[in-house]
């Protein structure tokens, strides 16, 4: 005679039967605990009209601190920003939003860092310096020409390109930067 099969239980009913016992002998553990009594307020209303009233313990005063002195501190406000206004402005907002909306034409398409210094000529005492772009593309600049949104040739000197950039700080206050375009020697990295 054979035995009948017995059914394997999978590893996820296993699991599910692993979280259900706890979960059920909990709940009858739960069950089995009476709720206490609410108290009897009323009783206890009674009984302290009944009972005579027990003497007061004497108030223990407190010893007194000593006087704390003034403070000495001062707040100066002169020369110092206000921390509740805002740090970019609505007018910024509007100058750095026409400032993007202008068109930028020959050199201004390029920021200096975007450039390669090539070669720098001398012709007639005219300085002029050739750059390249990353595609290969050289261009011929002077002193005075336009480079990226803000800058323009300040100088050309034998090794090197010097660029004068305007810009405007968080808080407003116009500056310029030197940014200088150095020609490297064939061969020489950056």
């Amino acid at each position: 005679m054979t035995r009948p099969r017995r059914k394997r239980r999978s590893s996820a009913g296993r699991a599910a039967l692993l979280w259900l016992l706890p979960a059920v002998f909990l709940v009858l553990a739960a069950c089995g605990e009476e709720p206490p009594p609410p108290p009897p307020a009323k009783a206890k209303a009674k009984a302290t009209k009944a009972a005579p009233a027990a003497p007061a313990e004497p108030v223990v005063a407190l010893p007194e601190l000593p006087p704390q002195p003034a403070s000495d501190f001062v707040y100066v406000r002169e020369g110092r920003p206000d921390p509740f206004r805002p740090f970019v402005s609505e007018k910024r907002i509007q100058q750095e939003a026409e400032a993007e909306a202008e068109v930028l034409t020959g050199m201004q398409i390029f920021e200096p860092g975007q450039l390669t210094l090539v070669a720098i000529l001398f012709a007639n005492n005219e300085p002029m310096a050739m750059v390249q772009d990353s595609v290969g593309k050289g261009y011929v600049i002077r002193p005075g020409t336009p480079i990226g949104r803000s800058g323009v040739v300040a100088e050309i000197v034998p090794n090197q390109v010097v660029v004068k950039e305007r810009y405007t700080t968080p808080v407003g206050e116009e500056r310029e930067r030197m940014v200088e375009m150095v020609l490297r020697k064939e061969g020489e990295q950056p």
